[in-house]
């Protein structure tokens, strides 16, 4: 296996401008919407809750989070880490799970899009690896080292 490159993951073809991107784990898709302005990347509770995100001990916490409508509540959150495979390549991600219908809800009432947000890709996991967003192309940039040395 590889241990440092690049990674280029594609949008998925929507009606909206939001980079969606779709990953998997264990062979369950599921869609990702790529938001820079998110602390924190967050998983929905469902794909927690069936283990296909699996919870890190120790890792639980509250967290005030503000919501697509401006809305802010002090909610639970499980901590969670995964190998995901983005467009045939095996990524690690970390965050924490909480309810994301909202912005699946969003999408739908907006644009009409009906996909399920498993996961809200956050500045933390774009940092983590330096990713660049290329609106022109539809794809996220993912530059990534396995070896130990990130």
């Amino acid at each position: 296996m590889k241990t440092e490159g690049t990674v280029r993951v594609t949008f998925v073809e929507s009606q909206s401008e939001v980079p969606i991107v779709k990953f998997s784990r264990n062979g369950r898709e599921m869609y990702g919407l790529v938001d820079t302005g998110s602390e924190s990347t967050l998983f929905d509770d469902s794909v927690v809750d069936d283990g296909t995100i699996p919870c890190v001990d120790g890792m639980d916490t509250e967290m005030n989070l503000v919501g697509m409508n401006g809305s802010t509540g002090r909610r639970p959150m499980r901590g969670v880490s995964a190998y995901v495979d983005m467009d045939g390549n095996r990524v690690k991600v970390a965050g924490l799970s909480t309810d994301l219908s909202p912005f699946s809800n969003h999408l739908a009432d907006t644009y009409g899009e009906n996909l399920k947000i498993d996961a809200v890709f956050g500045s933390d996991i774009l940092s983590w690896y330096g990713a660049k967003i290329d609106f022109a192309n539809r794809e996220i940039v993912l530059n990534y080292d396995l070896s130990g040395k990130q």
